[in-house]
């Protein structure tokens, strides 16, 4: 259930990534990262960092938006509409390709890391 939820919760957020740098309007870029530093932050609490996800979700998706939103308001409407940058595109797409690779083994590395852990501790029902 945690690698279905993790799993989708990582093509989610690849593919916010994905539209955040082919967007062409500002405004759903602004919008949309908000939206990915929220996933990010529920990211960081299903990996039991509380902490981090507040900060996340606090300064990311709040703060920045608003400081994002306030700017936007200051351009030209001939500023507003840009075009898509085709590297960038292809950049995002290979390294959200990379992380999809990389994420499939961090349960044989969680099982070595418990593994290790009992070792030194001495304790067996550590986990």
């Amino acid at each position: 259930m945690n690698l279905v939820l993790d799993l989708s919760i990582l093509s989610l957020i690849s593919i916010i990534a994905i539209y955040i740098v082919s967007s062409s309007s500002l405004l759903h870029t602004v919008i949309f990262s908000s939206v990915f530093s929220l996933l990010c932050a529920l990211v960081y609490l299903l990996m039991a960092a509380p902490d981090v996800a507040l900060t996340e979700a606090s300064i990311g998706a709040c703060v920045t938006t608003c400081f994002l939103l306030a700017s936007l308001k200051y351009l030209d409407g001939k500023m507003l509409a840009t075009k898509v940058d085709f590297f960038a595109l292809s950049l995002c797409v290979v390294l959200c390709g990379l992380l999809c690779y990389g994420v499939m083994d961090f349960h044989v590395y969680r099982r070595l890391w418990d593994i290790y852990c009992q070792e030194i501790t001495g304790n067996r029902n550590f986990s």
